[in-house]
């Protein structure tokens, strides 16, 4: 009966991402670690141009079935393709220089360091996942993201075609392997991505892998981790346990931008209730006049939040790796390899406990960080609204007194206004009497009052009249208007 190929799925997905992937070679980093009997290992890191790895490629495919040193117990091959190479390495020359990409602008599609049959023989002879092509597809997209998977495979595929071959005592169906793949993602926020693809046997000891990070800068951080512990470099966890960690250096240090930050906000805000302390000194906060401080309180707080999310993301990412290096067994092997295996295990479960209890503490770190910062932010709106109330009672109180003024200015000019409506009557009929026609006539002083006073009263009626009239339509007009105010504030 044909058995169904376990890896279908992954197989038709990567046929189909792979021809999304850009290739253009350049220089990559090869990390080789090979375990002997009674001695410490022998670590190697090469540096080779796209011509010597194809050699170094060659070589994996007559290696990969053929016998090894007795001494030898375990190897490590770790090939490190960052996508931003640089001319500080050995045939930096050869390499493709890409431009430093600002922040606010990051491609989705990078090329990988190789090209595409590299690529290929590549997966093939150090049989990486087939959900390699699909995870690289995705790789350097803005969102943050993290993945952990394990295949375990008790057989390799069987072609009908080829006869069994033996490796190392083994048919070629018998090889017990181990494969998982893995992403850490955190590209426009951290500058982080890496995905590693990882196969290992747990008979020959033997672990190849592909790292495809962002820049050299990442590869080196590896490279160096697995050289200060190379004899833990053939167990499957500890590349994975070294992406963690990297992970949360990575955050642990932009988290301690951020609590700068956060200090400076107080400062300039003045107000925190906490004592400020710089280096050795009491600081004096200051009053908050600063016209962006709100603006970096916010950001510090939204910072918070990204932080926040990613190591969650990252903490996620822990958990899984701890409970597969929980379940991991020691497999088939000799009584040594078993011993080598046993000690492994346990130091690196150590080591993974140590990781989740940073992981941890840097999540309450972060908590602790946000709460402050949303604190920050509260306060400082709260003290804004206060400055800003304290204005509006101000520009209020200096309202009502040039409303105050301009009453007294209105009922002076009132008063005014009847003072020459009284007496501008008896001026005009004093002065129509001065005239030479009035005097012909020699009119009498009865005869002035009689004229002057109904005249007067006339006036004085027809004022107020009009005033009285005006003041009606005024009323008629703005009624309407406060009714309506008052039933909006009453509902």
């Amino acid at each position: 009966m044909e058995l169904i190929d376990r890896d279908i799925f992954h197989r038709a997905e990567g046929a189909f991402a792979l021809s999304l992937l850009d290739f253009k070679p350049a220089v990559v980093t090869v990390l080789e670690i090979d375990h002997l009997k009674n001695r410490p290992p022998i670590f190697r890191r090469l540096f080779l141009a796209p011509v010597e790895f194809d050699h170094w490629i060659a070589e994996q495919s007559h290696s990969k079935c053929g016998s090894r040193p007795s001494e030898v117990i375990g190897r490590l091959r770790l090939v490190l393709a960052p996508k931003f190479p640089t001319s500080d390495q050995k045939y930096g020359h050869l390499a493709t220089h890409h431009d430093r990409f600002p922040a606010d602008h990051v491609p989705e599609h990078l090329p990988l360091p190789f090209s595409r049959k590299q690529f290929e023989l590549l997966s093939d002879h150090l049989e990486l996942p087939s959900a390699l092509p699909a995870l690289l597809a995705k790789e350097f997209s803005t969102s943050s993201e993290s993945h952990f998977q394990v295949y375990d495979s008790a057989h390799r595929e069987k072609t009908t075609s080829a006869p069994p071959v033996i490796c190392n005592g083994q048919t070629d169906d018998c090889v017990d392997t181990l494969k998982l793949t893995m992403r850490v993602k955190g590209w426009s926020m951290f500058g982080v991505g890496t995905c590693l693809a990882l196969s290992h046997s747990r008979t020959t000891n033997t672990t190849n892998a592909l790292l495809v990070c962002k820049g050299p800068e990442q590869a080196t951080y590896v490279c160096n981790a697995i050289e200060r512990v190379s004899s833990l470099s053939t167990h499957p966890a500890l590349i994975p346990c070294v992406l963690c960690n990297c992970s949360l250096d990575v955050v642990d240090e932009k988290v301690d931008v951020t609590w700068v930050e956060l200090f400076l906000v107080e400062l300039d805000s003045g107000q925190t209730g906490v004592s400020l302390v710089s280096d050795g000194a009491l600081l004096e906060p200051r009053d908050c006049s600063d016209p962006n401080i709100s603006k970096r309180a916010t950001g510090v707080s939204q910072r918070a939040l990204a932080w926040g999310i990613y190591a969650d993301l990252v903490n996620s990412l822990i958990a899984e790796v701890a409970d597969f290096v929980a379940s991991y067994g020691t497999g088939l092997a000799d009584t040594d390899l078993i011993a080598l295996r046993v000690e492994q295990g346990q130091i690196i479960k150590d080591q993974v406990s140590l990781i989740s209890q940073r992981g941890r503490s840097l999540r309450r770190r972060i908590e602790h960080l946000r709460g402050r910062a949303e604190v920050q932010v509260t306060t400082i709106y709260n003290h804004l609204a206060q400055q800003s109330n304290q204005i509006n009672l101000h520009l209020a109180e200096s309202s009502r007194k040039v409303a105050v003024e301009a009453q007294k200015d209105a009922a002076t000019m009132k008063s005014v206004a009847v003072l020459t409506m009284t007496f501008l009557p008896a001026t005009f009929i004093a002065t129509l009497f001065a005239t030479p026609a009035m005097m012909s006539s020699s009119p009498s002083q009865g005869t002035y009052w009689a004229v002057t006073i109904p005249l007067t009263a006339l006036v004085l009626i027809i004022w107020s009249g009009w005033t009285w009239t005006s003041m009606r339509q005024i009323e008629k007009t703005v009624a309407p208007v406060l009714t309506s105010r008052d039933l909006d504030t009453k509902s």
